[in-house]
């Protein structure tokens, strides 16, 4: 790996995503595009909204069929859409559940004109679809002790066919839904066990690869195998020194 080019955004960088031609940004208070030409990057940003909240608490940014979609985890999700030539307009509000279903919305996947969220600590997966949420799934209940201290949370998702697969961090594992066009559905609680909480997962094909924070001193990456019944078999893990943050598998 060598260094291209160094791009400036507008606000601190803290998602990205590829699609429509462009890079997508998501900072702090910001979401910006920066066209692409062949494999090269623009280092001119070609459109930028401002967040729904812009308090810090941004977390990710998917591109979809329709534009592209951002979560804030203190309780926005919004929609963008392109113009010409990149990101315009404000940014328009998904209408989220009311409380206590609107608790931390997070993280995301996208494929064609579906997005799937969840919204961590209320429990829930959520299929949008034409600027609306059209199905949600609980995930595992209770997700709470006694003293409201979380015992399931789905974090970050990823989709391989049917399943859609999502960080379950509290509980150090993986949950797994079945997705259409118009629904999800709870399947499968732990379809896979960690030994650290997991804070980030890819799928690409029959492979799933995930990360964890481990015992806090040394990370795991671990590769899966995907079954036709979803069912995932440890091909190998490896030991990172030190915390890891971001998967992904590239083929």
């Amino acid at each position: 790996m060598h260094l291209l080019r160094m791009i400036t955004t507008a606000s601190q960088p803290l998602s990205v995503a590829f699609g429509r031609g462009h890079l997508v940004v998501l900072g702090l208070t910001t979401a910006e595009s920066f066209p692409m030409f062949g494999r090269m990057v623009s280092s001119s940003s070609d459109g930028m909204a401002h967040l729904l909240k812009g308090d810090g608490s941004a977390a990710q940014i998917v591109i979809y069929d329709g534009g592209a979609v951002f979560s804030e985890k203190s309780g926005a999700v919004g929609l963008l859409t392109f113009g010409i030539p990149g990101l315009t307009g404000t940014s328009l509000p998904l209408t989220i559940p009311a409380a206590p279903n609107n608790d931390t919305p997070f993280g995301m996947v996208a494929r064609g004109a579906n997005v799937y969220i969840t919204i961590a600590h209320s429990n829930l997966e959520a299929l949008v679809r034409d600027g609306k949420i059209v199905s949600m799934a609980a995930g595992v209940t209770p997700y709470k002790d006694q003293s409201g201290a979380f015992l399931h949370a789905p974090c970050w998702n990823t989709l391989s066919g049917q399943f859609l697969f999502s960080a379950d961090s509290p509980a150090k594992q993986i949950a797994r839904y079945l997705v259409s066009d118009s629904n999800i559905f709870f399947d499968n609680p732990s379809v896979a066990k960690l030994s650290g909480s997991p804070t980030d997962l890819d799928a690409k094909g029959q492979l799933l690869g995930v990360i964890d924070g481990g015992d806090g001193m040394t990370s795991n990456a671990s590769l899966f195998d995907i079954d036709s019944e979803g069912e995932l078999t440890l091909r190998f893990a490896v030991k990172v020194p030190g915390p890891i943050n971001g998967a992904a598998i590239i083929q």
